[in-house]
């Protein structure tokens, strides 16, 4: 999606490796997680924990992140009734729905930030 010449200042530069998707790499196309956060909806995904457990999970995105080669979603999760992140690549399916947040998705971004920085500061 770049222009011609830029590709090719691009190609002939070793300082800018760009990796492709590894093969097999089969996560769910993110749209979805950002048309919900986008309008504050719901998604039910089916989420492989790291035993290998599948469980199903409401969710609402708040934010994603990358990590690396990962793609996170942080988000509210009802059936923990606290923020999780979920790894995309373990999601299995996923359904966007007309349910909303009962709750303001920025609002819900500050709480997790501030959980986080402390959780941080805790394990210093």
């Amino acid at each position: 999606m770049l222009p011609a010449d830029l590709r090719r200042k691009l190609e002939n530069d070793d300082a800018l490796y760009i990796g492709r998707r590894k093969a097999g790499d089969q996560s769910f196309d993110l749209k979805w997680v950002r048309r919900a956060m986008r309008e504050q909806r719901k998604m039910r995904i089916a989420y492989i924990d790291q035993a290998g457990v599948t469980s199903k999970r409401l969710i609402w995105p708040i934010v994603l992140g990358f990590i690396e080669s990962k793609r996170f979603i942080a988000g509210w999760c009802e059936l923990r009734k606290d923020f999780r992140l979920f790894r995309a690549d373990r999601i299995t399916q996923a359904e966007l729905l007309s349910d909303r947040y009962q709750r303001n998705r920025r609002e819900l971004v500050k709480e997790w930030r501030k959980r986080e920085e402390w959780a941080r500061a805790s394990n210093d």
